[in-house]
């Protein structure tokens, strides 16, 4: 069976007022690459390797049953999950830890809960090594 790999799905007038007054030429290839269509081959599995964890496309709030509503409805089999922006380094290495084993805990959750609908990229508390290495070994 073949596995057609995507890497999120962009809505460009977010991107743009994002962007603010950035080069036209840039936007406009932007815009290009982000409505690209994605030719999935029949019978293919669609694995979504950019969904930060918790979000729609537009970037609203997701409990797991909404988020497999959303997959469903783009045809996504399986979304490997990941932390969004700024990650969870503030400044703090216990704060950084906490925020880390609880996302990566709650992602695990998802995993379980919906064997084969998710997999997880995990949040480390970078740049605290120690705890990075310990993340890991959870």
């Amino acid at each position: 069976m073949a596995t057609a790999l995507i890497y999120g799905r962009y809505d460009f007038p977010t991107l743009q007022q994002a962007l603010g007054n950035a080069d036209v030429d840039a936007l406009a290839a932007l815009e290009q690459w982000a409505r690209r269509a994605v030719v999935v081959p029949p019978g293919a599995v669609v694995v979504d390797a950019h969904v930060h964890l918790g979000l729609d496309r537009d970037g609203h709030v997701l409990g797991a049953e909404a988020l497999v509503a959303d997959m469903d409805a783009n045809g996504v089999q399986t979304a490997v999950l990941s932390m969004s922006t700024p990650g969870v380094w503030f400044g703090d290495i216990g704060e950084a830890r906490r925020i880390a084993r609880y996302t990566n805990d709650y992602a695990a959750e998802l995993c379980q809960k919906h064997k084969g609908r998710f997999g997880q990229f995990t949040a480390l508390p970078l740049p605290d090594i120690d705890g990075s290495l310990r993340e890991i070994e959870h």
